[in-house]
C-alpha cells in the first residue's frame, strides 16, 4: 500500500522536476543580436620620453553585437561583433624645425583621431532577471584594425625673438598610426525588457590599450623634456627613441538585443 502511494507522489514529482528543468533551460536563448552606440572618452598615455598625454577628447562608436550561449542552464555567453570605434587624444611633444633659415626648438601640440573596425571578443555572465531587469558583466579582449587616421596640429616656435605659434591645421596621421590595435575590455550593464524578448541594454565599458597606437621616431630630449638640438641632426631629423603610446577610453553603452 505505501509503495503504491510512494509511486503515486513520486511519479508526479518527477514530471514537475522535469517540466521545471526544461523551462529554466529554455530560459537560455542560444543567440542574442543586438545593436549598441555610445558616447566616448578617449586619452592617451605614452611612455617615450619627451611625448606626453596632456588631454581627452570626446568621439562616437557604434556597431553591431552577437551574443552566443555557452550553456544551455547558465546565462553564460560568448560576445562578439562589429564595432566602428574612435580612439585618440591630445598628445604634446619636442620637435625641432628650420624657422627662418635656423633649426630650432618647438612644441607640437598633437589632437589625435585614429579609428577602427573592431572585433571584441569577450566573456559576458549574466544574473537572473529582477523584475524586468537583468544585469551583466564582461570581460574580454578587442581587436582593431584602423581605417582613418588625422590629427590637427598646433606648433609654438622657440624663435631668438621670442615664441611664435602656428597652427597646420589637420594633418594626416597614416603613416604616423599602427595598423593594428589589441585592448582589454572590461564592462557593465543594466538590461531591461520592453517587450517578450527584446532588451533596452545601458552600461559603462573600459577599453584599455594594451599595444602601442603609433609609428615614428621621437626627438632626443634634455632634462628639461625640451629637445636637445645637439643630440637631433641638423635638417630637424629626429634620432631619438620610437614613438610609444596606448589609447585608453570610457564608454557609456546604450543599446537594444533582440
Amino acid at each position: 500500500m505505501k509503495t503504491a502511494i510512494n509511486n503515486r507522489i513520486a511519479i508526479p514529482l518527477c514530471f514537475i522536476f522535469i517540466g521545471a528543468a526544461t523551462v529554466f533551460a529554455q530560459e537560455v536563448k542560444k543567440m542574442k543580436f543586438g545593436m549598441m552606440a555610445s558616447p566616448t572618452l578617449n586619452w592617451m598615455k605614452s611612455t617615450t620620453n619627451g611625448v606626453d598625454g596632456v588631454g581627452s577628447k570626446v568621439a562616437f562608436n557604434y556597431g553591431l553585437v552577437t551574443d552566443f550561449a555557452i550553456s544551455s542552464t547558465k546565462p553564460y555567453y560568448i560576445s562578439t561583433g562589429l564595432m566602428v570605434t574612435t580612439t585618440g587624444g591630445i598628445v604634446q611633444s619636442a620637435g625641432a624645425e628650420i624657422y627662418n633659415g635656423s633649426l630650432v626648438q618647438t612644441i607640437n601640440k598633437s589632437d589625435m583621431t585614429i579609428r577602427y573596425i573592431e572585433i571584441p571578443f569577450a566573456l559576458k555572465m549574466q544574473s537572473s532577471e529582477i523584475g524586468y531587469s537583468r544585469f551583466t558583466g564582461s570581460f574580454g579582449l578587442g581587436t582593431g584594425f584602423k581605417i582613418a587616421a588625422h590629427q590637427t596640429v598646433e606648433t609654438e616656435y622657440y624663435t631668438s625673438t621670442g615664441r611664435v605659434n602656428e597652427s597646420k591645421g589637420k594633418v594626416d596621421l597614416s603613416n604616423g598610426s599602427q595598423l593594428m590595435r589589441l585592448s582589454m575590455i572590461i564592462g557593465f550593464d543594466w538590461e531591461r525588457q520592453i517587450s517578450g524578448d527584446t532588451y533596452l541594454s545601458f552600461g559603462l565599458r573600459f577599453n584599455n590599450g594594451l599595444t602601442n597606437v603609433l609609428k615614428g621616431t621621437a626627438y632626443v630630449v634634455d632634462t628639461n623634456g625640451e629637445t636637445d638640438l645637439a643630440e637631433n641632426y641638423g635638417d630637424g631629423t629626429p634620432r631619438g627613441e620610437d614613438l610609444k603610446a596606448t589609447s585608453k577610453s570610457l564608454s557609456f553603452v546604450m543599446g537594444v538585443y533582440f
